[in-house]
């Protein structure tokens, strides 16, 4: 795992290494968004990364670290679908399995809108374009406390029709020591089978499978790129979930959401470096599927959060 820490300018200030990234800190935590993409660079507790650090440049990569994804989450199969009576199609940028993938965010350049000592506010606008008939405004506010790092994403549409919107974050949690070591727990009694393009088949029970990931599985063991719902409540907020990658030590980091916001949940094992656990408010190809997809009226907003911090052997809660 490479922990070398990316150039860290003054908290609040971007980057002048050229990758335009605004650092924030607050006590032992430190984090990085970069306004390509709008995505989380780096998230650190003391010197220790919570999440693989993406790399550097305007592009998000084919791994997608630390992206805000919208207006749809995963795949659309051959980029169309259609929306309040009329049909669409968005380029394919995934051509092994001839989808469009992970919306638009990730590549737009968002704008700092305000930024403090502990936080961060980025935004970008999501104009109408060739298979997107929507106008958005999206708001990233990242901010740290003493238990680590919350990420909340608005949207308002701000057009004069209904839109459609999806979204999610793309971080890969990372424990101390070697991944051989990890154990990787999400708390969803179901999970969404796929056929060889990733497009979704079948939701079944994880009940008796290698994919049930309830209670801790090594990561070692897993080969997935799979949606999981039936989310299950983590400890002290019925309402929300709680998955964790951890060292058989018991050290690691967890991510904490609104299974109401966020119902699915990606999970993603081929980065060595990382589990990619990413909330979602749709699962892969609600556009088509229209399931849990949201629809906002004009001037209606959508607001999503998530919340990133350490897990130690001590304590199972930050």
């Amino acid at each position: 795992m490479d922990n070398d820490a990316p150039g860290e300018p003054p908290p609040g200030r971007p980057s002048k290494s050229g990758h335009d990234v605004v650092v924030f800190t607050s006590g032992r935590f430190s984090a990085g968004i970069n306004r390509h993409g709008g995505r989380l660079e780096f998230f650190r507790c003391e010197d220790r990364d919570l999440v693989v650090p993406a790399p550097p440049g305007a592009e998000p990569g084919p791994g997608f670290h630390g992206a805000v994804i919208g207006p749809w989450p995963n795949r659309v199969a051959d980029g169309t679908w259609t929306f309040d009576g009329l049909a669409h199609s968005v380029a394919i940028n995934e051509r092994a399995t001839g989808t469009a993938l992970h919306g638009f965010t990730p590549w737009l350049e968002w704008d700092v809108a305000a930024t403090a000592p502990d936080r961060v506010t980025a935004t970008v606008g999501l104009l109408p374009r060739s298979g997107w008939p929507h106008h958005l405004d999206v708001v990233l506010d990242a901010r740290l406390d003493e238990h680590g790092l919350e990420l909340e994403l608005s949207a308002t549409n701000v057009g004069s029709s209904a839109a459609a919107w999806g979204a999610t974050i793309h971080p890969y949690l990372c424990a101390p020591g070697s991944p051989a070591d990890w154990t990787v727990l999400v708390p969803a009694s179901q999970v969404l089978e796929v056929d060889d393009r990733l497009l979704p088949v079948a939701l079944v029970d994880v009940d008796g499978t290698t994919r049930d990931l309830r209670h801790p599985r090594p990561a070692a063991e897993l080969d997935l790129d799979h949606a999981f719902t039936g989310l299950e409540p983590g400890p002290g907020d019925h309402a929300s979930a709680r998955a964790e990658v951890r060292t058989t030590a018991g050290d690691g980091v967890h991510i904490t959401w609104s299974a109401h916001e966020c119902p699915w949940v990606q999970v993603y094992t081929g980065d060595e470096r990382g589990v990619a656990i990413e909330p979602m408010t749709c699962p892969p190809d609600a556009p088509r599927s229209g399931r849990d997809l949201v629809v906002l009226a004009p001037t209606e907003t959508h607001t999503t959060r998530w919340r990133i911090g350490p897990v130690s052997a001590v304590t199972s809660v930050p």
